[in-house]
């Protein structure tokens, strides 16, 4: 079992990432800069939902199956501070969350970026994060 005080200081780690992100979003809609601040936003969001993936694996041995253990668990513990807010990036899209496969050796937390299509470029372009490689 990883150690409660560990969990707790990822979760805090976690909630000021959340308040930052928020602050993001406050800059003027249809301005450039709060386009590349919403691409920074889904990077911190998806970065904060690896994180927990990495502490759900440390806390259970396994790794998570859907982005509702991160909330709902046998041990009751909340791994991300706002559940309702890890099922949409910054556009309001949903996330793909791809559970740990053992040929891949990785699991996947993706944004299809601004455009909301697989590939695209710049801004368009998709945001991946893996959880589980090297373990």
């Amino acid at each position: 079992m990883y150690p409660m005080r560990r969990v707790l200081k990822i979760t805090g780690l976690i909630l000021i990432l959340t308040i930052v992100l928020s602050l993001l979003a406050a800059i003027p809609i249809g301005s450039s800069l709060h386009a590349r601040a919403l691409a920074a936003q889904t990077r911190l969001h998806l970065q904060s939902m690896q994180v927990a993936c990495d502490v759900y694996y440390k806390s259970f041995g396994a790794w998570p199956a859907s982005r509702s253990d991160f909330y709902h668990n046998r041990s009751n513990i909340v791994f991300v501070p706002r559940p309702e807010s890890q099922t949409n990036d910054a556009w309001g899209r949903p996330i793909v969350f791809t559970t740990w496969n053992s040929t891949l050796g990785y699991g996947t937390l993706l944004s299809y970026g601004r455009d909301g299509r697989p590939g695209g470029t710049g801004l368009d372009a998709d945001i991946e994060f893996r959880f589980g490689t090297n373990k």
